[in-house]
This record gives C-alpha cells, structure tokens and sequence, in this order.
C-alpha cells in the first residue's frame, strides 16, 4: 500500500480520529500538507496493520507569528481492510 493510497484513506476518515489528540498546545489541525511516514506494515490478504506518523502543521491564531509553519506529529497505528479505515489506537 503506497504512502498517497493511506493519506487519502485517512484524510477520508479523519473524523474518526481524536481531534484533541492534534494540536495540544492550541490551534487546529491543519492537513494540507499532511506527509504520512510508514514505520512499519504488515499485511495479511486485504488488511494492513500499519504503524504510522503523521506530520502536519497546526494553525493558531495570530498564525502570521514565526512557528506557525513547524510541524507537529502524531503516531497511531491503524488498521486497513479493503481500503477503508476500521481502527485506530496509540502506538507504544
């Protein structure tokens, strides 16, 4: 499964995700230039269990400050079957 076919799964579902979980130190995600990096995968007929991070930037308010554009990241392991998104949890 290639990097763009998990980003578009995931940007499809995001709803799913824990919003709270993205921007901790305030703001709001923002996923335009949303990079996922793939730590590890496995594959068993059509599910990937696929350990990932995600790299994003939040927008806070007064975003014109410098640090608006640093990246923040989030790690999660997620499961993929038939190319929807049927879990997510914390990666240890």
């Amino acid at each position: 499964m290639e990097e763009i076919e998990i980003k578009n799964i995931l940007l499809k579902n995001i709803e799913k995700f824990d919003i709270i979980e993205f921007c901790p130190n305030g703001g709001w995600p923002n996923f335009k230039k949303l990079r996922v990096i793939i730590n590890k995968a496995e594959q068993n007929g059509d599910t990937y269990i696929l350990n990932i991070t995600l790299l994003y930037q939040c927008d806070i308010p007064g975003g014109c400050f410098a640090g608006n554009d640093l990246l923040e990241q989030i790690r999660k392991t997620v499961k993929i079957h038939k190319n929807e998104l049927v879990d997510i949890s914390p990666t240890n």
